[in-house]
């Protein structure tokens, strides 16, 4: 359990990572930075572009991040 704990904090240590903030930051501040990220990497921002495979990849990691971190995704440690 306490493992199990661990790498739940770790993942979630993860996640504030891909979004660029320090963890504890606040939901504001975790959905600018969804924001700010998602109209980055969004896949319609980057058609006909050679790297759009990259980006999709990365755009879906960002909204996974902000899902977990905002209170309908966050969990209880």
């Amino acid at each position: 359990r306490i493992l199990r704990r661990h790498i739940a904090k770790k993942q979630m240590n993860k996640y504030y990572e891909i979004l660029g903030l320090k963890p504890g930051a606040s939901e504001d501040e975790i959905k600018q930075a969804y924001r700010r990220l998602a109209s980055k990497y969004h896949p319609d921002k980057h058609i006909g572009k050679p790297n759009v495979d990259e980006v999709e990849a990365k755009f879906k990691k960002v909204k996974e991040a902000y899902e977990a971190l905002t209170s309908g995704g966050q969990q209880e440690f």
